[in-house]
């Protein structure tokens, strides 16, 4: 029930959420998620998630096409992985423009 909130167990729900998605993230932690990925700018994410606010959504997947990785999460955990695999791969990520000037790992070996 973790991954779906309920009226009156919003609690429950948010410690079966926080523990599933403690146990997706335990399960992926061998390929380095983000390191050929380049992160979205501060600014990017604010106007998405005013914009969002705005017109009433529920939720804002950014990026976009971070939809996919949702989607195959959904339908199995299996697709889930499969697709968090691929997007490390340096190719996949700059065939989706997830990769396009500095990525997370430069940034992060600039610091």
């Amino acid at each position: 029930m973790g991954r779906k909130a309920s009226a009156r167990f919003g609690s429950y729900a948010i410690v079966m959420h926080s523990v599933s998605a403690f146990s997706d993230a335990l399960r992926q932690e061998m390929p380095a998620p983000f390191r050929h990925m380049t992160p979205l700018r501060s600014e990017v994410v604010a106007r998405s998630v005013v914009a969002a606010v705005r017109r009433g959504r529920r939720r804002v997947v950014l990026p976009r096409n971070a939809n996919m990785l949702l989607l195959g999460e959904a339908l199995s955990p299996r697709i889930g992985d499969l697709i968090a695999s691929a997007l490390t791969m340096r190719p996949i990520a700059r065939l989706l423009r997830m990769s396009r000037g500095t990525t997370y790992h430069e940034a992060i070996s600039s610091i």
